[in-house]
C-alpha cells in the first residue's frame, strides 16, 4: 500500500487522497509502527498514560486489538504530551516531550502515510527530517558546489523554533491540498490541540506548533515549509 500511495502521488501531483484513515485502522500497519517504536524507544519511558513499552508488550495482541477498535469506532483520543526538562552543557534547560505510547504508534502510522504522499513533492535539495537523507547529505552537496561550481554568495539562516511556531490553520489548509479525508485531518488537528502537561501539573494548549516529540511533526514541518 505504501508503494501504491507513492506511485499515485507521483503520477498525479494534484490528486487529493481519500480514505487514508482506513489504513490507520489496519492492525498490520499498527504492528509495523509498534516494531519501529519498540526498536527506537526506551522500554521504560512512559508518557502521560503511564504505559511503558514493556507493559504494552506484555499483552501485545490485546493492546493492539483495543487500539484498532478505538480507531475503528472513532473513539481514539490523543493525550497531552508529558514535558520534562533536562540540563544542557551550557547551563540552560532542554525541553523534552514524551507522547503517550498509543499516540506514538498512531502518529507513526499516520506519518508513514503522509510521507509516502509528500515525499514525491519535496525538492531534491531538501535534506532535513526525510527518509534516507540528513545533514551530511547537505554538507556533501555544499562541499561539491563550493569546490567545483560558480557561486556569488553564501547565505546561512535559521528558522527559529520552527516546530513551535507553525500556524495550525495554515498547516491544515496546506494538508488539504493533497489530503481529502476529514477524519485524518480531524485526528491531526486533535494532536495539534492536545496540549502539553507541564512539570507544575498545568496542561498548556499552544495556539501554534506541532506535537513535541511526536513522530508526525517532521513530515508536517516539511510539508509546511514546502
Amino acid at each position: 500500500m505504501q508503494t501504491k500511495l507513492s506511485q499515485k502521488a507521483t503520477r498525479e501531483p494534484k490528486h487529493q487522497f481519500e480514505n487514508l484513515y482506513s489504513l490507520l485502522c489496519n492492525e498490520v500497519w499498527l504492528r509495523v509502527a509498534h516494531q519501529s517504536v519498540s526498536a527506537n524507544a526506551g522500554r521504560e519511558t512512559a508518557g502521560i498514560d503511564g504505559m511503558t513499552m514493556s507493559n504494552f508488550n506484555g499483552n501485545l495482541d490485546r493492546h493492539l486489538g483495543e487500539l484498532k477498535a478505538d480507531l475503528g469506532t472513532r473513539t481514539f483520543e490523543p493525550l497531552p504530551v508529558d514535558r520534562a526538562y533536562v540540563p544542557k552543557p551550557n547551563g540552560k534547560l532542554r525541553s523534552l516531550g514524551m507522547p503517550a505510547l498509543e499516540d506514538k504508534l498512531v502518529q507513526l502510522a499516520c506519518a508513514k502515510r503522509l510521507t509516502a504522499i509528500y515525499e514525491q513533492d519535496f525538492l531534491a535539495c531538501s535534506d532535513g527530517y526525510r527518509p534516507g537523507r540528513g545533514a551530511l547529505d547537505a554538507v556533501r552537496d555544499l562541499t561539491f558546489d563550493l569546490q567545483y561550481r560558480r557561486y556569488g554568495y553564501l547565505g546561512a539562516a535559521d528558522i527559529q523554533g520552527v516546530f513551535d511556531h507553525m500556524d495550525h490553520a495554515w498547516l491544515l489548509d496546506m494538508l488539504r491540498v493533497r489530503i481529502d479525508d476529514r477524519t485524518v485531518l480531524k485526528l491531526i488537528r486533535k494532536w495539534l490541540k492536545a496540549g502539553v502537561l507541564e512539570v507544575d501539573g498545568q496542561v498548556v494548549h499552544p495556539e501554534t506548533g506541532t506535537p513535541q516529540g511526536g513522530s508526525l511533526s517532521p513530515v508536517l514541518a516539511n510539508g509546511y515549509l514546502h
